[in-house]
């Protein structure tokens, strides 16, 4: 079969039963512009945190030490914090750092080689940091799990209702090539619809937050509206499900 019959084919199926493709297109688009969303904050949860809690700490966060060695000023030194005073075998110390948007990876590395960083005034906020970018990328993998199942059933519910046509193209001369690559095209034409109106539904929503993030809060940040590793993050996941989720349901039609 020849590519532009291919095309034709299926530019055929999307005058094919309008509504069903249209709902879903805007069910998907709504999630996934969601799921967006939900990432942007995940991913940029600490740096609006860090720009709100800087009106409180204009002149930085002081942490205390545990477990530090004078030598370990270094360590410090490389990851941003300044002002330091190590006392000698351990015993503690103290150490100012401008920003706390990479407060839990230090944290973190610090916990693993058996060292201590805390503040009694802003652990209580960095733990609320720590659940809400939590949080936001649980939503969003709940979502992704709940796109990659809405997109099974929707190939399953065509591929049944498309069934006798496809057994047309059989006698007609297509191969199983032919019929797979024209649905999978027609999904994968969906399916960058869905991104791009996605991708602007969520620049929409973004402004808005910020929008109201200034008016109303008075906070000098704005989430991202535009992030394209994350935008690249799930088409590609996006891509690699649907390839698969369509393989799947194929087969289970006996069609491969």
């Amino acid at each position: 079969m020849k590519t532009t019959d291919t095309f034709k084919l299926v530019k055929h199926e999307y005058s094919y039963g309008k509504s069903e493709w249209i709902s879903a297109v805007l069910m998907h688009t709504v999630i996934i512009g969601c799921i967006l969303l939900t990432m942007t904050i995940a991913t940029e949860f600490n740096h609006a945190c860090n720009d709100y809690m800087s009106m409180i700490y204009p002149d930085g966060y002081t942490f205390y030490l545990k477990g530090f060695e004078p030598e370990d000023s270094d360590w410090l030194e490389k990851r941003g914090f300044t002002d330091i005073s190590v006392f000698s075998e351990g015993s503690g110390g103290m150490a100012t750092i401008e920003s706390i948007e990479k407060i839990w990876r230090y944290k973190f590395q610090a916990l693993f080689s058996g060292r201590d960083l805390w503040n009694e005034d802003t652990d209580l906020m960095l733990e609320v940091i720590l659940f809400g970018g939590i949080v936001f990328a649980a939503i969003a993998v709940i979502l992704f799990i709940v796109m990659v199942n809405s997109n099974s059933n929707s190939f399953s519910m065509k591929l049944d209702e498309r069934g006798r046509y496809i057994r047309m193209l059989r006698r007609l001369g297509a191969t199983k090539r032919d019929c797979i690559r024209i649905f999978a095209l027609f999904f994968m034409m969906r399916g960058l619809a869905v991104l791009v109106l996605s991708v602007c539904l969520n620049a929409v929503i973004i402004c808005r937050i910020n929008k109201y993030i200034a008016d109303v809060m008075h906070i000098k940040t704005a989430f991202s509206v535009f992030k394209p590793t994350v935008i690249a993050a799930i088409a590609v996941l996006g891509v690699l499900m649907i390839c698969l989720s369509f393989r799947r349901v194929w087969g289970q039609k006996n069609e491969l």
